[in-house]
């Protein structure tokens, strides 16, 4: 599945124009990643959706097999979004 693809379908129009009804300007950070592209074509966003399905059956199959051992499912996989608490600004990088 490609990476990012739901996220950035729109091209990050909808986050530019919540932005822009905020009157925030986008971070430094973040330019690079959410500059504005053209959205992703339809017949892509249908294969997108099509390949997040499956990858869900899969997870879930997974997910569900947990139990089999003590017969507990797990509850919740709690992790964070970055190797690190904050960051300085212009200094984020993560590859993920």
């Amino acid at each position: 599945m490609q990476q990012g693809g739901f996220l950035s379908a729109d091209g990050a129009h909808d986050i530019h124009q919540h932005l822009k009804r905020s009157g925030e300007r986008l971070i430094q950070d973040l330019q690079d990643g959410l500059n504005l592209k053209t959205p992703t074509e339809l017949l892509k966003y249908q294969d997108l959706t099509i390949q997040g399905l499956e990858y869900e059956r899969q997870y879930s199959d997974y997910w569900n097999s947990t139990a089999e051992s003590d017969g507990q499912i797990v509850d919740a996989v709690l992790m964070p979004v970055a190797p690190h608490a904050a960051v300085i600004p212009g200094k984020f990088y993560h590859g993920g």
